[in-house]
């Protein structure tokens, strides 16, 4: 009978952890989750991102360098709280992970090896840009490869 009751004890604290587990990864991708905006010049040349994070842990990420459209990128992210990290639909690794912080609608995100610092602003990606792109080939270019 005590085995039992150990048993039936053991159990109920797993359940426990695991919950809390859950809460707290909801939690984290419940900070992130959204739409989110970037734009700057680089070298004279106007470039606009949107990233879109699911709760599902997928994303699209939408950009445009210089004129043209919008090119889409897909793919799965992982995300503690702090790091954020993700790979393409294309299996492709993003360049580095980024340490993440975010303060009401604005993310800033810096690259763990680089240092590299991006602010984003939450904004809606537009229906124009979310349902008219082009989808990014395999084989970009080097000034058109994706910004995470």
């Amino acid at each position: 009978m005590k085995t039992i009751v150990n048993k039936i004890l053991l159990v109920a604290a797993a359940v426990l952890v695991l919950a809390s587990c859950t809460k707290s990864e909801e939690a984290a991708l419940k900070k992130i989750a959204g739409d989110w905006y970037y734009e700057t010049v680089e070298s004279e040349v106007p470039v606009q991102v949107y990233a879109s994070f699911a709760k599902d842990r997928t994303f699209q990420l939408f950009q445009k360098v210089g004129d043209g459209a919008f090119r889409r990128y897909t793919g799965t992210y992982t995300f503690d709280g702090t790091v954020l990290d993700g790979v393409y639909s294309d299996k492709s690794p993003w360049k580095e992970a980024k340490s993440v912080t975010v303060n009401g609608d604005v993310l800033v995100m810096v690259g763990m090896k680089t240092g590299e610092s991006i602010t984003y602003t939450r904004k809606l990606v537009p229906a124009t840009v979310r349902y008219h792109y082009s989808d990014a080939l395999k084989s970009v270019a080097d000034d058109t490869a994706p910004w995470l």
